[in-house]
């Protein structure tokens, strides 16, 4: 069995009821490049290896590892996002004040107009008493 060189360390082996047991595989990687052809020869313009297409999983392994302009425009958009939802709430804020505004208002307007017609009524009841107290002086 092929072990790792000192230097590197293992954190945690498989264990052993997995179906990923790697204790029983050899550690030789050159076994993967047996599909691809190697000359001694200086290389040719064209290379030798197999055709190749990456898998959906391969290109989106590759969209893991972003680059700074990919970061900065991620940012960015972070960012825009964050002050859109900010633009939004503060905009919403102000229509639940306006809103607040024109209620009370309106409650004002209506309790403006009772006192209104309540201190009509009470000049009226003056006018009346003064009118009554005329009388009996007279």
């Amino acid at each position: 069995m092929n072990t790792f060189p000192s230097f590197f360390r293992v954190s945690a082996p498989t264990p052993p009821e997995s179906p990923l047991n790697f204790a029983d595989v050899p550690l030789d990687l050159t076994s993967s490049y047996s599909n691809m052809s190697y000359s001694p020869s200086p290389p040719s313009r064209t290379p030798s290896l197999p055709s190749y297409s990456p898998s959906p999983s391969f290109t989106s392994e590759c969209r893991k590892n972003k680059t700074p302009e990919q970061l900065k425009d991620e940012a960015y958009r972070l960012k825009r996002d964050k002050n859109n939802i900010a633009a939004k709430k503060s905009r919403d804020a102000r229509r639940a004040r306006e809103e607040a505004t024109k209620e009370e208002a309106e409650r004002l307007k209506h309790i403006v107009l009772i006192l209104k017609t309540e201190n009509e009524m009470l000049r009226r009841e003056v006018e009346h008493l003064k009118g009554s107290i005329k009388e009996r002086q007279a």
